[in-house]
């Protein structure tokens, strides 16, 4: 009977510690998070864009994560000139057959060659990549880190390629 009380003894100061253990969810997310360091991008918690609010509606949850790449030097001036834009990726209903779109936020902040340029580096994105923002503290992506470790890749290989061809 003794050994029965040591044994459940050793279970409740032992029980809190391994249920403090991150799960392996968390431990992926950590791992796509400090390879997107490692890459020069910043990581941060923030409100998803919406394409429309009520009047004063503000979101005070973070339910994103986004993945940002600072402006370099040379291309503040450009940022600056082309202003504020966001794009963010429609959401598909389950009795919908119309493939996810791309919907601009702003109206004709861009000309239409960006825009058009833009469009099809989208579309390169992984999938749950659900908004894409230009400030000037860079290039975003808020993406649902619901992918690979590769994902983190080609997020960086699609934001350079919009820095250079914006």
């Amino acid at each position: 009977m003794i050994y029965l009380l040591i044994f459940f003894g050793v279970c409740l100061v032992i029980g809190p510690i391994l249920w403090l253990q991150p799960s392996r969810a968390d431990k992926r997310r950590a791992q796509l998070r400090s390879d997107a360091l490692a890459k020069g991008l910043e990581v941060n918690l923030a409100a998803m864009p919406r394409l429309e609010r009520a009047i004063g509606e503000e979101s005070k949850t973070f339910d994103s994560v986004v993945y940002r790449m600072p402006w370099r030097r040379e291309d503040r001036q450009r940022s600056d000139e082309l202003g504020t834009w966001t794009c963010v990726r429609e959401a598909k209903t389950a009795d919908s057959d119309i493939p996810l779109l791309w919907r601009w936020k702003e109206k004709h902040i861009l000309s239409e060659e960006v825009q058009s340029h833009l469009s099809e580096l989208l579309s390169q994105f992984p999938a749950d990549v659900s908004a894409v923002e230009s400030n000037r503290h860079g290039l975003s992506v808020y993406w649902r880190e619901r992918g690979e470790r590769s994902d983190v890749d080609q997020i960086l290989m699609v934001l350079q390629q919009i820095r250079q061809n914006i």
